[in-house]
């Protein structure tokens, strides 16, 4: 959709570069990636940017959030990334604005199954950040009804995760089998 935008209009709003550290005549982008990769995918060359050498990668994640374009499992890699260099959860939470329950929530994803991710691609989920959490939580505790519910034609709900997690497991065995595994 961006893509077919800027074919139609250029790019709109400069992207944010500052110099690459090892790479002379390089740049990294600080923010405008997905812009970036939109005029990529739109065949064109160059585009309006601007130099800034200030590099705060809070900065990027906190505008997509605001604007709503960074998908949750984009935003748990940049969670999960934080924590790599070393920062708790609740300085991250502070950065971004949010609460430490939602950058909880969030983080669960970085390991979601497969299916999880796909039923989201493919707009099955809405927006809904704890139906992805508790689908996610749900196909690791049970695997048998969280796949039955996401092969399940049609959106998926809160209701839907809620009520497939209040009835008694599909196959005997299969909580406690998960949380021995656990």
């Amino acid at each position: 959709e961006l893509a077919r935008s800027i074919g139609l209009h250029g790019v709109l709003e400069p992207i944010s570069v500052r110099a690459h550290a090892q790479r002379e005549g390089r740049f990294v982008v600080n923010r405008g990636e997905r812009r970036l990769r939109a005029s990529r995918m739109a065949g064109l060359n160059t585009i309006p940017a601007f130099l800034d050498e200030r590099h705060d990668p809070y900065a990027q994640a906190a505008e997509n959030l605001h604007r709503e374009d960074m998908s949750p499992f984009d935003l748990a890699r940049f969670i999960a990334e934080r924590e790599r260099e070393g920062q708790s959860r609740a300085e991250i939470a502070r950065r971004l604005g949010k609460p430490r329950s939602f950058i909880t929530e969030v983080a669960a994803l970085i390991d979601a199954p497969p299916p999880v991710r796909e039923a989201f691609d493919q707009g099955r989920l809405g927006a809904d950040l704890r139906v992805l959490y508790r689908l996610a939580g749900a196909i690791k505790a049970r695997p048998h009804d969280a796949t039955a519910l996401l092969a399940s034609p049609g959106p998926i709900s809160r209701a839907d995760v809620e009520a497939m997690l209040a009835r008694p497991c599909a196959v005997v065995g299969e909580a406690a089998g998960a949380a021995a595994g656990s």
